[in-house]
């Protein structure tokens, strides 16, 4: 059978009159999204969306396709499912950092709890660290 056609409205109205006794519960309703009918820049910059980040991973690996070069980067996992890759170009001066967004956006389905890399063994790498000492 197939199911009646629902009207977004209609679900987030019933939603919201919900009371909710648990306080994770909001965290785990599903993402919906009105999204306008014009493609052009101002009207997509309206787009508001429950969507947070959920886990941040820091990397030093391949963020571009046939790459051949490691360099540091951020991977952030969202509540939607999106994988943001974002690169660090780092000139080894704390005052010259800067952020480049990669374009690597990936769509998966449900939430992410987290990110890991594996090395091509099968092995979890570990993120990248440094000891910080107090003395």
């Amino acid at each position: 059978q197939s199911s009646p056609p629902c009207n977004t409205t209609v679900v987030n109205e019933k939603r919201s009159q919900v009371p909710s006794t648990d306080i994770n519960s909001a965290l785990y309703k599903p993402l919906t999204v009105d999204l306008p009918r014009s493609s052009s820049t101002s009207s997509l910059d309206n787009i508001v969306t429950n969507e947070s980040i959920c886990t941040i991973q820091f990397s030093e690996s391949f963020t571009y396709k046939n790459d051949f070069t490691i360099s540091p980067s951020v991977w952030l996992g969202t509540s939607a499912g999106s994988v943001i890759v974002v690169n660090l170009n780092i000139n080894y001066e704390p005052r010259n950092i800067s952020v480049v967004p990669s374009g690597g956006v990936f769509r998966l389905s449900g939430r992410l709890l987290h990110i890991s890399f594996l090395d091509q063994k099968g092995a979890i790498i570990q993120a990248p660290s440094e000891k910080w000492d107090t003395k």
